[in-house]
C-alpha cells in the first residue's frame, strides 16, 4: 500500500512511502522545526526591545532505512534523493492523501549499514534535510 511520497507526482521518480507484505519503505523520527527571526533595538539606559521581522521557512528532518531485505532498492532511491538535492527540484511531501508542503533537499547524510561480498550496497540509512520551498 502507498502511503504518501516525496517528488514530483513521478512514482518511477519520487520517492515512494510504501508498506505491504513486500516492501517496507518509510520514515522515522519526523522532526519539523517552525522558527520567526528577530532583530534588537538597544536603546541606551534600558534593556534592549526584540522586534520580530519575519517568518524563517520551516525546516523538517526525518530518517529513512533502505533495505534489500525489506524490498527497496537502497542505491536506487540514494540516487533518487541525490538527484532531486543536485538540481534543487521542489519536492511535494504528501502522507496519504494529503500535500504536507513543498520542500527541497538541504542534505542528505547516509550511513551504509550493509553491503553484499560484491560491494553493492544492501542496506544503508539516511537522514533526510528538507527546507520548505513555498505552497
Amino acid at each position: 500500500m502507498r502511503v504518501g511520497y516525496l517528488g514530483i507526482g513521478d512514482t518511477s521518480k519520487d520517492v515512494v512511502f510504501t508498506v505491504n507484505p513486500d516492501v517496507i519503505e518509510t520514515f522515522q523520527n519526523m522532526k519539523v522545526t517552525k522558527s520567526v527571526t528577530y532583530t534588537t533595538h538597544k536603546i541606551h539606559g534600558y534593556k534592549a526591545i526584540p522586534e520580530m521581522t519575519g517568518l524563517e521557512a520551516d525546516t523538517m528532518t526525518f530518517d529513512m532505512i533502505l533495505s534489500a531485505h525489506l524490498g527497496v532498492n537502497p542505491k536506487k532511491e540514494l540516487d533518487k534523493l541525490e538527484a532531486f538535492m543536485k538540481a534543487g527540484t521542489i519536492c511535494n511531501l504528501v502522507l496519504g492523501n494529503k500535500l504536507c508542503g513543498r520542500w527541497v533537499i538541504k542534505q542528505m547524510p547516509y550511513n551504509v549499514d550493509y553491503t553484499y561480498k560484491d560491494g553493492e550496497v544492501s542496506q544503508a540509512t539516511v537522514s533526510v534535510s528538507l527546507i520548505e520551498a513555498g505552497g
